[in-house]
């Protein structure tokens, strides 16, 4: 189980199968993600972000968010569950965020073909492979290995597929959030592992550290 946000004001809750399917297949997902893409194409960057910045958002790497008093940029001093990395609890899941993917659909067909990937024992792990809502960009959301913190799993896991240079080192963070894809831009989900995957040892080890 992993959290969300209906925007950046609003508190964190758990997301489940159902939420996850009507958010991404939502027609307002659809509309503000293509808006995204064709400003960035016309060269409003400015405005892309900002619809960008509209949409809901998951925090993968999260299970819950506990109770806490908000900063007031967003929450003005209120008690609630606040996207706040001090209050993160981890789930075991990481969450890689590849930046300027050349042909993020062509990607990942390689790398689930065995052709790209150097290490192709961790594409068991992975649970989740989306195109951002920019376009140029691939995330993967995938099983942590619990001798290693989330920054070394994601180096690990970049490595394997090859995708180094592209990782997003700003992921780094348990309380990163991820805007949702449109449906149709999902290129993998393995959907009962992805809602009810949880090593709470992971936290255990881990949790201390972010």
């Amino acid at each position: 189980m992993f959290a969300y946000q209906q925007n950046k004001c609003a508190e964190c809750l758990p997301c489940t199968i159902e939420r996850f399917k009507a958010l991404t297949k939502a027609p307002e997902t659809a509309r503000k993600v293509d808006d995204v893409r064709r400003l960035k194409a016309c060269g409003q960057t400015a405005e892309a972000n900002k619809r960008k910045g509209s949409l809901p958002g998951c925090l993968y790497q999260t299970k819950e968010v506990l109770v806490s008093v908000g900063e007031a940029k967003y929450n003005k001093g209120r008690q609630g569950r606040w996207r706040l990395q001090s209050q993160c609890v981890l789930n075991g899941l990481v969450m890689c965020d590849f930046d300027h993917v050349d042909e993020p659909r062509k990607t990942w067909t390689l790398i689930d073909n065995g052709q790209l990937a150097t290490d192709n024992s961790l594409r068991e792990r992975i649970l989740l492979v989306f195109i951002t809502p920019g376009g140029e960009g691939m995330k993967v959301v995938f099983k942590a290995d619990i001798d290693y913190n989330l920054t070394d799993n994601q180096k690990m896991m970049a490595q394997k597929l090859g995708l180094t240079a592209k990782i997003d080192k700003g992921t780094k963070d348990s309380s990163r959030l991820s805007y949702i894809p449109k449906w149709d831009d999902i290129l993998y989900m393995d959907e009962e592992k992805l809602f009810n995957y949880d090593n709470p040892l992971y936290d255990e080890k881990y949790g201390k550290q972010y």
